[in-house]
């Protein structure tokens, strides 16, 4: 074999090499990114294991529709543990053989998650619980993570809550046998030791009894005889919970009642109706409190999508439990974009997931999920605050009072004073922050004076706020109002269940950051902003008053009830497309003139409310006047295609004509939007109207010279591509229009 065969094999084997290099590393980047989700798919817990699925996926869909994560989309893969700790063993067992799964979101309970979980430590596989609180989950597995707080630190903040906030100082606690069950009552028990909160008696239930509701009777029917039995604390889950209230509100007995995060809600969908009795769900549930991490009242923008999409989707609201395994999903997603992994060993990625999870140890690194910020101790616990809610009316609303950790006791004004008067209580080793509640709600009358050219435009409203205790509402600040609005003289006050109700009527002028870009085919949002101009965000929260805003109920949103009240009556060519109210923060930050604080400065934050109300325009009657005028031009230019290649005259003087008029509906457009200093969409029709109206004049002349100088069937030939080519710029345009305004926005 001589050199140049030699070398021609070589040459051919690298090429076939390189082949083979680019395929397998065009499939490697489509192969997406695998996380598999463990619950129960099946049996009498099917509802719980769906709800994962379900809102895990919003989130993937999310990320997939804006290109996936490096490159490559990301899937999920079910799998079922029936809500049982053996079958959750087996199900892990499936994950760990599978090479494509990165991670693991699941399980949904506290004893199937433990079980699961020595399989996971083994096959170093990182897991992320959203709902599984029992203590030992975390504890000596270090591939174990959860976006929730613990059973230890839940039950010590709801001793430290019944006692602090609602001055219990004797409590009754009525426990399961289950892992759930048995970890919340040996916290609450430690956490009660270290308060004036006496446990007068314990009960523990058999969780699998089929005498479930005569044990929960028995129970009830002792605690009828004791009157000191104080605050009863139900440490088990919402299905057991519900047999002993069933059974108290039907005893007549009426007893305080605090639940766990399982208590959300879901709740009241355990108690049917009754017809004869005239009872609904909330005869039952009112007036109970329980933990929770996720309180739609208080929800921020990203959370208020989030349930959006959620309804839109599945055609019901999320509850507690969808929004946290969206949270889980969303950080095992950033850590798989941030982990630096390689998709070509699965030992190194998912370790390096792992690595990059526990990394995320400080509120400086904490991700931002819609039920808070999170980021995890060293055991993979979630630091985060306890939202506490309350049923009224048959809805889970935010308590009047929230307790929040206090991070720096040396930038909190005036804190011997608040400390002094409680508004600072004294919690394990630092200090709890008393924030004040205030329940905000607004009925819009009517929007009007729309000026798209200032931004301006007329709020005609009711707003109230409901709270306990004092509150100064002179100083209720309308952030976006153009001239200063004070809330003085209420239309209505009163109290009720100790709570003040202050309403106001407000119609003043506000104003709008406007943006044209997509003009005429953009959205404008009509805004109102409300604070607090002194109370930080430590004292006082405010939330939406779902109740009475009448938000209530599956399928009812904010952009209904405004177009029932058909408040966008008087703004012609206009139509009102969403409509969203969410609490927010105003983030500053200061060092307060503290001296200790002058290497760093510490966030100053206030809450606010806004209300957002999203406009678009009305394109019939553009149709009319800017659209239909272009439609015809573009044929106009189209037709000049069709007149004879010899008459060089009509040809010209049409796509001059055309020009020209082009140029004068771009002028008359220009009056109808404010000084912006930017092009807007309709000036890329514009221009893309000129350049083939330029391109007509232009293929006329060539075609004309070349009929005359060379041939006619060459020239016949040029006008047809002319013709052809002649629509791709409008086409061209009209794609990229469409792009930016359903997905740039």
């Amino acid at each position: 074999m001589n050199s140049k065969t030699q070398l021609s094999l070589i040459s051919i084997l690298l090429v076939i090499c390189q082949f083979f290099f680019v395929v397998s590393s065009q499939a490697q980047e489509t192969t997406p990114w695998t996380i598999a989700v463990v619950g129960p798919m099946s049996g009498d817990s099917a509802q719980l294991g769906r709800a994962m699925v379900e809102a895990a996926q919003i989130r993937v869909d999310e990320v997939n529709a804006d290109g996936g994560v490096n490159g490559r989309l990301v899937e999920l893969k079910t799998y079922d543990d029936e809500n049982s700790a053996t079958k959750a063993v087996l199900a892990a067992k499936q994950i760990a053989l599978d090479d494509n799964n990165l991670l693991v979101i699941g399980h949904r309970t506290s004893g199937a998650s433990i079980a699961a979980g020595p399989i996971y430590l083994e096959n170093k596989i990182p897991a992320i619980s959203g709902t599984a609180t029992a203590d030992a989950l975390t504890v000596g597995n270090p591939w174990y993570f959860r976006v929730t707080y613990n059973n230890g630190f839940q039950a010590d903040f709801i001793a430290n809550y019944i006692n602090s906030v609602l001055g219990y100082k004797t409590a009754t606690l009525v426990s399961t046998n289950s892992v759930y069950g048995r970890s919340l009552a040996k916290a609450f028990v430690t956490a009660t030791g270290k308060l004036p909160l006496e446990i007068k008696r314990e009960f523990t239930v058999d969780a699998k009894s089929p005498d479930i509701d005569l044990d929960m009777a028995d129970i009830v029917s002792e605690l009828s005889l004791a009157p000191d039995s104080g605050m009863v604390f139900l440490a088990m889950n919402a299905a057991n919970a519900a047999h002993f209230v069933r059974e108290m509100r039907n005893s007549g007995f009426t007893l305080p009642i605090f639940g766990p995060d399982s208590i959300n809600q879901q709740f009241p969908t355990y108690f049917e109706p009754d017809p004869i009795l005239k009872t609904r769900p909330g005869d039952f549930t009112d007036q109970i409190y329980a933990t929770t991490s996720m309180i739609w009242d208080v929800a921020n923008e990203n959370a208020v999508n989030f349930r959006a999409k959620f309804r839109n989707k599945y055609g019901h609201n999320p509850d507690s439990g969808n929004a946290l395994y969206y949270d889980a999903a969303s950080v095992a997603i950033h850590a798989i974009e941030n982990a630096e992994i390689s998709g070509t060993d699965i030992i190194q990625d998912r370790d390096a997931i792992r690595s990059f999870l526990t990394s995320i140890d400080k509120p400086i690194e904490a991700f931002d999920g819609i039920t808070g910020n999170i980021y995890f101790d060293d055991k993979g616990n979630a630091i985060k605050s306890v939202p506490v809610g309350i049923f009224e009316l048959g809805e889970f609303i935010s308590a009047p009072i929230q307790l929040q950790p206090v991070l720096n006791p040396v930038m909190v004004p005036n804190f011997s004073e608040k400390l002094e008067s409680k508004d600072i209580i004294p919690y394990a080793d630092g200090y709890m922050n008393s924030a004040q509640i205030v329940y905000f709600g607004v009925d819009i009358n009517e929007i009007s004076n729309l000026n798209t050219a200032t931004g301006n435009y007329t709020l005609d409203f009711f707003i109230w706020f409901r709270y306990r205790g004092d509150l100064d509402l002179s100083k209720i600040e309308f952030s976006n109002a153009v001239s200063p609005i004070r809330l003085i003289n209420p239309i209505w006050s009163r109290e009720r269940n100790s709570m003040q109700i202050q309403t106001f009527k407000v119609r003043g002028t506000f104003h709008g950051d406007f943006q044209f870009k997509n003009y005429p085919f953009d959205k404008q949002n009509i805004v109102l902003e409300v604070r607090h101009r002194d109370l930080t965000s430590e004292s006082l929260r405010f939330v939406t008053d779902n109740l009475g805003m009448r938000l209530t109920g599956e399928g009812v949103t904010l952009l209904s009830r405004l177009h029932e009240e058909d408040v966008f009556r008087s703004a012609k060519g206009w139509q009102m497309t969403n409509a969203q109210i969410y609490q927010d923060v105003v983030k500053t930050a200061s060092t307060l003139g503290e001296t200790r604080s002058f290497q760093g400065e510490t966030a100053v934050n206030f809450s606010k409310m806004k209300m957002e109300m999203e406009i678009s325009r009305k394109l019939t009657s553009y149709s009319t006047t800017i659209m239909l005028p272009m439609v015809i031009l573009f044929v106009i230019g189209l037709l000049l295609f069709a007149v004879p290649i010899r008459e060089i005259p009509p040809r010209l003087s049409g796509g001059i004509l055309v020009l020209v008029t082009v140029s004068l509906l771009r002028a008359r457009l220009s009056n109808d939007l404010p000084n912006i200093g930017y092009l807007v969409a309709i000036d890329y029709i514009f221009f893309a109207l000129q350049i083939v109206m330029w391109f007509s004049i232009a293929v006329s002349v060539l075609v004309f010279w070349v009929n005359e100088r060379k041939s006619e069937v060459l020239a016949s030939r040029l006008n047809i591509i002319g013709a052809s080519l002649y629509p791709l710029p409008i086409i061209a345009v009209g794609i990229y229009i469409w792009w930016s305004v359903s997905f740039v926005g």
